[in-house]
């Protein structure tokens, strides 16, 4: 997955974390929370905080903080996310083999199609 967020810096995503190219310089960053095991990242978004939210094939979702930390965010037990995207209003959306989620704030929730 590919993303330019902001303008100007383009932000490629690979199994072992987040490769950056910003003013003709790479610099890469490991996804590393106890929690996450390398998995291929489908899509990658960019809320107004400069938070990226990441769809992961195996493992769910991640959001890096605009500070760079990483956090595993909760989804049901064997999710394979495959989409996320961050609308106008700044709504979090994702999508899994088991359905659509809007974040809450605290968590992924299903929406009732």
């Amino acid at each position: 997955a590919i993303l330019e967020s902001p303008p100007g810096r383009i932000v490629f995503a690979h199994p072992s974390g987040l490769t950056f190219l910003e003013n003709g310089r790479l610099r890469t960053q490991r996804l590393e929370v106890d929690t996450v095991q390398p998995s291929r990242i489908l899509s990658i978004a960019a809320d107004r905080s400069g938070d990226l939210w990441i769809a992961r094939a195996r493992g769910g979702a991640l959001r890096v903080a605009s500070d760079g930390s990483v956090h595993d965010v909760a989804l049901p037990p064997e999710s394979f996310a495959t989409s996320v995207l961050v609308d106008s209003r700044d709504d979090i959306w994702l999508t899994a083999f088991e359905g659509l989620y809007r974040w809450s704030g605290e968590r992924f929730a299903p929406v009732q199609l």
